[in-house]
């Protein structure tokens, strides 16, 4: 099977690896920044840590939510100084849906003018204009959260919070974009996304069939996984591994397909103490009160994570202080949540041990940035 979505794509980056020792990494500005635009989501998805009661009675974890959004005239300054620090690549995701930004059109506008590539992920259950479409025609990548294949599926999983956000609008709306993309013959690279667990599991065909239709390049399944680490994954089925042979050999011909099962049992003994979070010193996490975090794994856990915050403050001012610096040098995967990076910061703290720079991983490209 062939993988859609790699965690090990920050190994490609050669213009990080070949400064890539312990000595100067936290100068290094990061390579790609997760954005939150917003808190307001239409949804409230059985896997979700910001907007489902039940996820948080389960997890324990109450985020701090008020439905706030970035102030754009702040994200327009932020986004130059990103990129004349060196940054490459930012994308949309967050505690919220990036697409319910009150100000959506200008948002997208502003990162678009900014030439970095730009990645989008949303539910697609809402209102676009044409122009948003447009705009989304224009990114560098989109993933759709999709998650159901039908209406029945989609009202159990999601739980929107009303009743125009709809199967049906998502649909269209993945439909829209498609046909777009390709009308506009752009090289936005559009996926879906979509979250095992017990609801999701009878789903798998469906969603495949939804999303070739939608023209989707690419669909991938991953496991619906507890936000601290040591506990098990929502989905555990004996039969997952000879699920995704079928369903792959079945629709090869029309998408791609990826089953991402590595985290499946994941636990606090695959995490040596010794080994430190290198990744998060190249892709970081900005909130929308212009709270820092270390990656987006980190966000539901609050202040406890939260590295500063770059409201009123140049970044590059921020990203040089001694006090972040410190933290990363600090940061073990023990102390995190449940993460897909450990192999990645294995390979990375193992070429810092040797204190020699590492060589890109692979010449292929890779889809979706870090």
């Amino acid at each position: 099977m062939e993988k859609v979505q790699d965690f090990s794509k920050l190994l490609r980056h050669p213009q990080f690896l070949k400064r890539s020792d312990k000595h100067n990494l936290t100068d290094l500005p990061p390579i790609h920044v997760r954005l939150e635009p917003t808190e307001t989501c239409n949804l409230r998805c059985n896997f979700c840590n910001f907007h489902n009661p039940d996820r948080q009675r389960d997890s324990g974890i109450v985020p701090d939510m008020a439905n706030r959004s970035i102030d754009l005239r702040r994200l327009e300054t932020l986004i130059h100084e990103l990129k004349q620090l060196g940054t490459l690549a930012v994308s949309l995701t967050g505690a919220g849906d990036p697409l319910m930004h009150p100000e959506v059109e200008a948002m997208l506008q502003i990162l678009v003018d900014s030439k970095l590539d730009i990645g989008v992920t949303s539910n697609l259950a809402m209102n676009l204009s044409d122009r948003t479409i447009d705009l989304l025609s224009h990114v560098k990548w989109i993933r759709w959260s999709q998650n159901a294949g039908d209406d029945r599926s989609f009202e159990i999983i999601h739980l929107p919070k009303a009743r125009a956000h709809s199967f049906e609008r998502a649909k269209l709306n993945a439909q829209r974009i498609g046909n777009h993309i390709e009308f506009k013959n752009t090289a936005t690279y559009f996926s879906s996304s979509v979250v095992l667990n017990d609801l999701s599991l009878n789903q798998i065909e469906r969603t495949i069939m939804v999303a070739s239709a939608a023209k989707c390049e690419s669909i991938q399944f991953r496991p619906d996984m507890i936000v601290t680490r040591g506990r098990p994954t929502y989905y555990q089925h004996k039969s997952f591994d000879q699920i995704a042979i079928d369903v792959t050999e079945q629709f090869k011909e029309r998408i791609k397909i990826d089953f991402n099962i590595e985290r499946t049992n994941e636990s606090d003994d695959d995490i040596p103490h010794e080994i430190l979070c290198r990744y998060s010193n190249a892709s970081t996490y900005i909130d929308p009160l212009f709270n820092v975090y270390p990656c987006c794994y980190t966000r539901p856990l609050g202040a406890k994570f939260i590295l500063g915050n770059v409201k009123d403050q140049p970044f590059s001012d921020f990203w040089q202080t001694n006090a972040r610096k410190d933290y990363y040098r600090k940061l073990s995967m023990r102390d995190c949540p449940s993460c897909p990076h450990y192999q990645e910061n294995l390979i990375l703290s193992e070429n810092f041990d040797a204190k020699a720079p590492l060589s890109p991983e692979s010449d292929q490209p890779h889809i979706n940035f870090v």
